[in-house]
Parts: C-alpha cells; structure tokens; sequence
C-alpha cells in the first residue's frame, strides 16, 4: 500500500509539472498552434498595413490550428486577405482581393435576349 500512494504522488506531481510547462509556454492556446492569434495579427499588419476587418483560424482534422487567415482593409480602401501559417508565423499568403462589379451578369449566365 506504501508503493501505492507514492505512485500516485508521482503521477500528481508529474501531472502539475507538464501543465506548468505548457501553459507557461502559450502552446495550450490556440490549438496548439505555435504563435497566437494576436502575434499572427501583428505579422498580418505588417505585411499589409490597415484595419483588419474580419479574422479567423483554420484547424486540421485533430483541431490542431494550422493558419490564421485575416481580411485587412488598406489605406486606399482595398481589401487583402493575408495567410499566417501557426507553425513558423510566416506569411503564407497575402492577395488583394477583386472587388466584382455587380451590374455584369455571372459568366455561366446567358446575356438577356434582344427583341
């Protein structure tokens, strides 16, 4: 019974320890992701500088986060959609994006007939 209870003293103890050293290194938030949404934002604005209006993660099939995706809005009133990989924090993608002009028809739809 004496090797029981240091069984589970150990396993306590062990237990405080792994949570003490991932939540003192910010990996639990997020998903496990290496940067945080915050520290991706700040690298999104620096790549396109604005106001980010619309922010959001992409998580794989564990729910692990993989990307951090960010539409900023830039001086001139352009919108950009910015990629932020979680892993290494690097800029995955940044694209303007086209704004469509709504009075054209789609493509896939056949112009009005002329009588």
């Amino acid at each position: 019974m004496y090797s029981s209870r240091k069984l589970v003293l150990f396993a306590v103890l062990l237990a405080v320890a792994f949570s003490a050293t991932v939540f003192s290194s910010g990996a639990a938030s997020d998903g496990n992701a290496k940067i945080t949404l915050e520290e991706a934002r700040k690298i999104a604005l620096k790549k396109v500088e604005g106001s980010v209006e619309d922010e959001f993660s992409i998580e794989d099939d564990e729910g692990k986060v993989t990307d951090y995706i960010f539409y900023i809005k830039d001086k001139k009133g352009k919108t950009w959609e910015v990629q932020i990989g979680a892993e290494k924090g690097e800029v995955v993608s940044a694209e303007m994006l086209v704004e469509e002009d709504t009075d054209d028809p789609p493509a896939d739809e056949d112009p009005p007939a002329i009588n």
